[in-house]
């Protein structure tokens, strides 16, 4: 007779008797694994600047930034900020489902303090952005959670495309520099495809998953309830990729968003004098190669943003080093760091001063009054 093996033996040998499971050790130890990941995100970003501006000549580098026009600029941060206005409004169109007038006004001050999260901590803006909208709108962080990842696969699916048309026009000499191009557009466009696709049946997949005896009485009634319910939340916010009157407008919105970023480009092309050395389909070319440069999570696209842009000027353009990294460099701290660092504080600011405004009509007459006599 065969003789019945005990799980507890297994569980005795894999997980020592003084391992410590308390939460706060827990919580310990996702703190170390959170330091170590921004640890190597620091590194990575300090080598890929190093790959960047190696061979260079600093001095000529600040040279040619100095010598940058203003005004264009300028209208840089201007595009910038409009593309930032237009992703907030294409969020509120995917964010519909959940709640039907969600403010504009939220919904950008969202967007920014997430990206200005990412300049420190790669990534971490959007659970600020998912957050913020969250507190703000009094929606389920549940269903806020797809219309974010909808808002990046929609990125990730225009970058595709830009990839396609690009790949075909460039030279050899920058696939041999740089021979991860192409798998990188073919791995970039088939994944956020699929996602797209997959993020809709994604909710009724996991409740079917959930609902097979074998592995419902496994679970706590309390627990099953709460899944479900977070499940139920996360389809709604999958509901505009289910809606065909909601494709029009986040296409058309997705184009604008791209156009200003493409603006962003030519106004320093235009800034730097490389209009006539550019033209305005080779800027486009620049433009997509150096997308793929804010995928790389560094801490604000540091490093590999510089490191792409300068290779393609100097690769393609036979542009020289020194006027490709000013070029790189301008354009990362007034499109990256300036406009969003300023443009997050303002909305810090403005919301502060709504919400003591807002508190203070809510005081009784009696509160107000004396507060006046103060």
């Amino acid at each position: 007779m065969q003789k019945k093996t005990n799980l507890s033996h297994f569980l005795i040998i894999i997980v020592p008797k003084n391992t410590d499971h308390s939460p706060s050790n827990l919580s310990v130890l996702q703190g170390k694994n959170k330091a170590i990941k921004q640890i190597i995100a620091l590194l990575a970003a300090c080598f890929l600047v190093w790959l960047s501006f190696r061979g260079a000549h600093l001095s000529e580098v600040l040279k040619y930034a100095a010598q940058a026009n203003p005004v264009f600029l300028g209208l840089m941060c201007l595009s910038a900020l409009l593309s930032h206005l237009i992703r907030s409004w294409r969020w509120l169109i995917l964010m519909r489902p959940l709640k039907a007038n969600i403010s504009l006004w939220h919904s950008f001050c969202a967007v920014m303090y997430g990206y200005a999260v990412n300049i420190v901590v790669p990534r971490g803006g959007e659970i600020v952005r998912l957050i913020t909208i969250s507190k703000m709108e009094s929606l389920p962080w549940a269903g806020v959670l797809p219309t974010l990842l909808i808002d990046r696969l929609l990125d990730l699916v225009t970058i595709a495309i830009l990839i396609g048309f690009t790949l075909i026009a460039l030279p050899a000499s920058m696939f041999k520099s740089m021979p991860w191009l192409y798998p990188s557009g073919i791995t970039i466009t088939v994944s956020s495809l699929a996602l797209l696709l997959i993020l809709p049946k994604l909710s009724p997949l996991l409740s079917i998953i959930l609902s097979v005896p074998n592995i419902k009485r496994l679970i706590p009634t309390a627990v099953s309830k709460k899944i479900n319910d977070l499940l139920a939340q996360f389809a709604e916010g999958t509901k505009c990729l289910t809606n065909p009157l909601t494709y029009p407008i986040i296409a058309l919105s997705s184009i604008a968003i791209w156009l200003c970023y493409w603006l962003n480009f030519y106004f320093v092309l235009l800034a730097f004098s490389l209009d006539k050395t550019l033209t305005l389909s080779k800027g486009l070319m620049l433009f997509t190669v150096s997308s793929l440069g804010s995928l790389v999570p560094t801490p604000g696209c540091v490093g590999g943003f510089h490191l792409l842009v300068s290779k393609c000027l100097v690769l393609i353009f036979g542009i020289n080093q020194d006027l490709a990294l000013a070029f790189a460099t301008v354009l990362h701290a007034f499109a990256f760091v300036i406009t969003i660092c300023t443009a997050a504080f303002c909305c810090f600011l403005c919301q502060q001063f709504l919400e003591r405004k807002a508190n203070k009509l809510t005081l009784p007459a009696e509160q107000k009054s004396v507060e006046d006599l103060q």
